[in-house]
């Protein structure tokens, strides 16, 4: 629900501006917009994702993105999971992707025409931290997860017209070290 107040009221000197009559005024000043996609179903989990945008009245909207994975075996079904959950240690699962992570974006900031932000430092002080990508688990072979991605939203690595960035990860035998064991059975090794 919109609401509209005479412009006159609010600041005296300002002409109103005249809407043609077919095409009614249809901005709306405040949006949410949340739409889930499955990503990877699995005998045990279902991987989801949405693409979060916000309207709040500025010059455009924020975008973001969450992530959650679905317990489908008895007793899990219909509990959501956080995607970081299935890990033992946060820091081990990011000590295992860092390095893929950080030269998968550069390259992509690269693909893009976009100059390093700091062209004299290292490859891990050109990257963002981890903690501001949202973390998805992706499978090919409907079985097991055996790609991560992780999506960065605009602003964090590029500008806004750039839009966001998406790295995605083979699971490598660092990565399966950090899985948890009870999602032990839900990774295999990527390709």
């Amino acid at each position: 629900m919109a609401i509209w107040r005479s412009s006159a009221r609010i600041w005296p000197g300002l002409r109103q501006r005249s809407w043609p009559s077919k095409a009614p005024n249809t901005h709306l000043p405040y949006l949410l917009s949340q739409p889930w996609q499955v990503l990877a179903t699995l005998p045990r989990l279902i991987s989801l994702s949405a693409r979060v945008r916000k309207d709040t009245g500025g010059n455009h909207a924020d975008f973001g993105f969450q992530t959650l994975l679905w317990g489908r075996e008895p007793g899990g079904a219909g509990k959501p999971l956080d995607v970081l959950a299935m890990f033992a240690s946060q820091r081990a699962f990011y000590a295992a992707i860092h390095r893929a992570f950080c030269r998968g974006l550069l390259c992509e900031r690269e693909r893009r025409g976009e100059a390093p932000i700091y062209p004299h430092r290292a490859l891990s002080a050109e990257c963002i931290g981890l903690a501001s990508a949202a973390l998805i688990s992706g499978s090919t072979d409907h079985r097991h997860f055996n790609r991560v991605g992780l999506w960065v939203a605009p602003y964090l690595a590029g500008s806004f017209y750039d839009g966001s960035y998406e790295v995605t990860i083979p699971v490598t035998a660092a990565v399966l070290a950090a899985v948890k064991p009870r999602y032990a059975a839900d990774f295999a090794l990527g390709r």
